[in-house]
């Protein structure tokens, strides 16, 4: 392992703010690694959650998860988990193992970086007290029920059910009870039929992302509600853990991979949050590939710029490597506590607090966003040197001459005249990743305020080496915020925005290469209407 990884356990809330139990609808964790050479058996046990050093399987059952890279380059997951069955008998206990692997990861250069996202969003939003009683801790605490004791050196025997309430034991003697003194309890937590039979309310979707894009979902997930069921901590661990894959003691596995950076969000992000994040990521020289990630497109608007209160381990780089232009924008949850003393790493921008999603089945042709900024990136992930040229096509702002579109050997905006332009361009990127164009909006409506809709033309050419992969345009757009260049990786991105709206063309590939400044062939029109705020791709 490099001296440089992570390698942190934080423990879970009692009494302690820093890391919450169960929160409303799920969590986020976020990493940045780099295999520096090391082959995938060498990932092992990455991240882990729940009791701490325990080999006892009544305590560590349901009260584990931890997350591994296999020697085949996916991503497995163990947990064990409680359950029962109900018959004229009575009640049987029993247990399984819950595990699984996600599909393949496509990344095959083991000296670049990759952004691995696991996101669990629990199919029921919970809050207030139904957070600890549905499907929650509160079901693993019995009670009231009846205890006998024996009145120490009288031969009374007894029966009531008042000794225990609900959910509490006492902890001082039974003498001092019998003879008036003061009762102590405390809360016991024990797993029960109450607690298999709720299952149903700690189930949703596990859902992976590399380098911003999905690539697996895993329904009917189980979550693990770390539970106090002896003296031991419970924590979050990152880059070391134990894999319960078996009944019987295993010892910590540590992640010999460089783990550049570690956050954790107490919500789950949704696709445009994490693609949003990874874009505004620099100083790392990311690996982009395509299958078998993919666009998992949603749409929403959050109402206010509401920045998160979640905890998580700062990043932490401590050497900063010479980006390829690959690059991509993100939010910076809050630190943990204190156990780490890290060199300061890439900045971000604030998090909005995401709402539900107004609807969970994929993006239609079309999408309705009131957006006053769009900036369009051209994503290529094989080739070298894609140009690019970017244009209002619809209607006529005087862009119907090639020297007055964006790109390579053309403009670097429109209007160009000194004043606020209406079309910025990134720059040329002469290696792979993206290309950007950012569209204001708002500057068009000033410009052409009797104009109702926008059609924006994308074409693009090889100079470099031919690509084979289809180059995708992937849109990105806000509303307000404060967009800013960063150059190192050709995008742009938006501090502060209040909504935000991500969607992809379905890719083209593209077979012209010439060294020439000739127009170039088609990926992508993109027609928005500025009256109803309807957009597609035509």
């Amino acid at each position: 392992m490099s001296e440089y990884s992570i390698r942190r356990s934080y423990k879970i809330e009692n009494g302690n703010p820093y890391i919450r139990r169960r929160t409303e609808k799920g969590w986020t964790l976020d990493f940045i690694f780099n295999r520096q050479g090391l082959g995938w058996s060498e990932g092992n046990v990455f991240y882990y959650l729940g009791v701490e050093g325990e080999n006892n399987a009544s305590v560590y059952m349901d009260n584990n998860l931890s997350f591994q890279f296999t020697s085949d380059a996916k991503i497995k997951w163990v947990a064990h988990h409680y359950s029962g069955t109900c018959s004229t008998s009575g009640y049987t206990e029993s247990h399984y193992i819950g595990a699984g692997q996600s599909p393949t990861l496509c990344v095959t250069d083991n000296t670049k970086d990759f952004n691995l996202t696991i996101v669990f969003n629990r199919y029921k939003e919970l809050n207030d007290c139904d957070i600890d009683n549905v499907g929650g801790f509160n079901n693993l605490i019995q009670g009231p029920h009846p205890i006998a004791f024996d009145k120490p050196l009288t031969g009374v025997t007894a029966m009531t059910s008042t000794q225990i309430v609900t959910g509490y034991t006492i902890t001082n003697t039974l003498e001092d009870w019998i003879t008036g003194g003061t009762i102590t309890t405390e809360y016991v937590e024990e797993l029960n039929r109450k607690w298999a039979n709720e299952r149903n309310d700690r189930l949703g979707q596990l859902k992976f992302y590399l380098n911003g894009n999905l690539f697996y979902t895993e329904e009917n997930w189980e979550e693990v509600i770390p539970s106090y069921r002896n003296d031991n901590d419970l924590i979050q661990s990152w880059g070391k853990g134990k894999d319960y894959s078996t009944f019987w003691s295993t010892p910590v596995q540590y992640c010999n991979f460089y783990v550049k950076s570690i956050k954790y969000y107490e919500e789950p992000l949704d696709f445009i949050h994490v693609k949003h994040n990874f874009r505004t990521l620099t100083g790392y020289t990311f690996e982009i590939c395509n299958a078998p990630c993919v666009d998992d497109v949603r749409s929403y608007v959050p109402p206010t710029a509401t920045p998160t209160v979640t905890p998580s381990p700062t990043p932490v780089p401590t050497s900063t490597p010479t980006p390829t232009p690959t690059g991509q924008p993100t939010n910076t949850p809050t630190p943990l506590p204190a156990t780490v003393t890290p060199t300061p790493g890439p900045t971000a921008t604030p998090f909005i607090t995401p709402t539900p999603y107004p609807f969970t089945t994929p993006l239609p042709t079309g999408f309705t966003f009131d957006a006053d900024y769009i900036i369009v990136s051209y994503a290529f992930t094989d080739g070298a040197d894609l140009d690019t040229r970017t244009r209002i096509s619809s209607p006529n702002i005087g862009q119907n001459s090639a020297q007055t579109y964006l790109g390579w050997c053309r403009s670097e905006l429109f209007p160009d005249n000194e004043g606020t332009p209406i079309l910025t361009w990134s720059g040329d990127n002469t290696g792979q990743g993206f290309e950007s164009v950012f569209v204001n909006i708002i500057r068009f409506k000033e410009l052409y305020p009797s104009e109702t809709s926008l059609t924006i033309e994308m074409s693009a050419m090889w100079y470099g080496t031919l690509g084979s992969n289809p180059v995708i345009m992937d849109v990105m757009m806000y509303k307000v915020g404060t967009i800013s260049l960063v150059q190192e990786v050709y995008m742009f991105a938006n501090d502060g925005y209040s909504g935000i709206y991500g969607v992809a063309s379905t890719g083209t590939t593209i077979t012209t290469q010439s060294q020439e400044c000739f127009d170039q062939e088609l990926v992508a029109k993109l027609q928005y209407n500025l009256t109803t705020y309807n957009g597609q791709f035509i």
